[in-house]
C-alpha cells in the first residue's frame, strides 16, 4: 500500500505533467533532507547553542566577579566604606559594563559570607542602618572579621527566549539550513 491512499483519485496536476498523484508530489519534493535540515535541526541546534552559551556566560561572569568584587581592599581595612558596599558599588558597575545583558541575559550574582551573613544583594534593614557604625576602626574590624569568615560568590544565569540575542541564534540556524539546502 503506497503512502498518501487517501489522495487516490485526485487528478493529474496541470503544474507537473508526468505525475499522476498528488502523493508522487510530496513524495518528491518533501524529502527526509528537507525535513532533518530544515525543520529539526534548527530548534535542536538552537536549544544547546543556548545551553552551552549559558554555561560559558555563567562559569566566565562567576571568574570575573570574584577578581573584581574586591578590587582594592585598602579603604576597607582603613574604615572608609563598609563591605558590604564596596562589593555593591563593584559589582553593580561590573553588571553595567556588559553588553549581554541589554540583550536577554539575566544574572542573579549573590555574595555570602560562610556565616551565612548576606552581602550582595544589599538588602538594607531600618534597625541595621540605624545601628550601622560611624567609627572607621568599628568598619574596619567588621570588614576583617567578614573578610575572614571567608565570601561566597555564586552566579545564576539564564539566556531568555524570545530576546534579541536567542532570536538571532534562532535566526542563524534556520537561514544556514535554507542556504544549505537551496
Amino acid at each position: 500500500m503506497r503512502p498518501g491512499n487517501c489522495l487516490k483519485g485526485f487528478k493529474p496536476l496541470a503544474r507537473f505533467p508526468g505525475i499522476r498523484h498528488l502523493e508522487d508530489v510530496v513524495l518528491k519534493y518533501f524529502s527526509l533532507r528537507i525535513l532533518i535540515l530544515c525543520i529539526l535541526l534548527p530548534p535542536v541546534l538552537y536549544i544547546f547553542s543556548v545551553q552551552s552559551i549559558e554555561r560559558h556566560l555563567k562559569h566566565r561572569y562567576a571568574n570575573e566577579i570574584e577578581d573584581f568584587y574586591l578590587e582594592d581592599t585598602r579603604p576597607l581595612f582603613e574604615g572608609s566604606i563598609r563591605l558590604k558596599d564596596a562589593i555593591n558599588n563593584n559589582i553593580n558597575r561590573y553588571l553595567q559594563s556588559k553588553a549581554l545583558i541589554a540583550l536577554g541575559v539575566k544574572v542573579a550574582i549573590t555574595v555570602t559570607s560562610k556565616q551565612n551573613t548576606i552581602l550582595y544583594p544589599a538588602v538594607v534593614d531600618a534597625k541595621e542602618a540605624s545601628l550601622l557604625p560611624n567609627d572607621a576602626m568599628q568598619i574596619a574590624s567588621d570588614n576583617y572579621k567578614l573578610m575572614n569568615e571567608g565570601l561566597v560568590v555564586n552566579v545564576d544565569l539564564v539566556l531568555e527566549h524570545n530576546t534579541l540575542l536567542t532570536n538571532a541564534i534562532l535566526g542563524f540556524y534556520i537561514f544556514a539550513s535554507i542556504l544549505n539546502e537551496g
